[in-house]
């Protein structure tokens, strides 16, 4: 078991891959395997929490009550803590140039909007500064965010750059780099590790090593069991893989397209020949109406606020 999945990089067709959003948010975003996301949660933040979650609350989402300044935000998970703490839990699996800013805005957006509350159906009250409860993002991302870092684990609270003291951590910023993780299973040595692994090689490490996580009776061994096709009925099964089938079909011929925008561009001359092909993909996907604005970005390979400008236009 020398690779780095301890098997030979094919799909397990009998897991499914938490990489794809539908995956993600159907084993780490409902009440179901809630006890999973805790202990994501629990060991993403074992330094910086006082004490262990006991439990969380999926907060449900409101498109027309999810925008600031014209900008709608679409998160995977939002979660909070009994006592008011607020998760927001990314994946992220293409490229995104403006990610970092998405993050910013995400986190912003949730703290911010405890301002106010709305108390027995009355107008929204404002609360006070102190009634504020932190906000933690975390992010696992497929492709590299900090390439200035060797390490694929990244923790962020406001820092001064000449003590290297904590400022505050209202805020803070979590980023897990699958692209830097480079460990076996058997290298694997804490449950960062461990969470890593899966989330990059579960999909595609061979059965010995699959069984070997699962026979370890633990919350790796329940995550194992809930990307398993085994656990769930025909429809769902049907509507993952539909959804990933058009996601995949649709990213390789709009890659294809843009290639060929690239090759029209450079055949005249001009650069702006894939941007503007680039542009055409996009308008035809906001029409179509089959991915998220994230997803046409990471297709496209326009920025966000450019497919969300692209969007107001149609």
């Amino acid at each position: 078991m020398s690779s780095s999945t301890g098997g030979n990089n094919q799909p397990n067709t009998s897991i499914l891959n938490p990489i794809y959003d539908q995956v993600f948010k159907l084993v780490f975003g409902t009440n179901l395997n809630k006890d999973i996301t805790l202990g994501l949660l629990n060991d993403v933040y074992a330094d910086a929490l006082k004490t262990r979650i006991e439990d969380i609350t999926f907060v449900k989402q409101d498109p027309d009550k999810s925008s600031i300044l014209d900008k709608t935000i679409f998160i995977d998970i939002l979660c909070k803590t009994s006592d008011g703490e607020q998760f927001i839990v990314e994946m992220q699996k293409g490229h995104d140039p403006d990610f970092l800013k998405r993050a910013t805005l995400y986190a912003s957006r949730v703290y911010s909007s405890q301002m106010f509350v709305s108390r027995n159906g009355d107008e929204d009250i404002r609360i006070s500064y102190s009634d504020m409860k932190k906000v933690r993002f975390l992010a696992i991302s497929q492709y590299t965010l900090f390439p200035h870092i060797d390490s694929y684990f990244t923790y962020g609270p406001n820092i001064d750059i000449n003590t290297n003291q904590v400022m505050s951590d209202e805020i803070t910023y979590t980023y897990i780099e699958l692209s830097k993780f480079n460990k076996t299973y058997e290298e694997c040595t804490t449950h960062i590790d461990l969470w890593t692994y899966i989330f990059k090689n579960i999909a595609k490490t061979d059965k010995g090593i699959y069984d070997t996580i699962v026979s370890r009776q633990d919350i790796f061994s329940k995550t194992c069991n809930a990307l398993s096709r085994g656990s769930y009925d025909e429809q769902t099964l049907l509507t993952i893989d539909k959804a990933i089938l058009d996601y995949t079909s649709t990213i390789n011929n709009v890659e294809r397209r843009i290639q060929k925008g690239r090759e029209e561009g450079m055949a005249v001359g001009r650069e702006e020949g894939a941007k503007q092909k680039a542009i055409e993909v996009a308008e035809n996907l906001l029409r179509i109406n089959l991915l998220t604005v994230e997803q046409i970005a990471d297709v496209s390979r326009l920025s966000v606020d450019e497919v969300i400008k692209i969007k107001s236009k149609i």
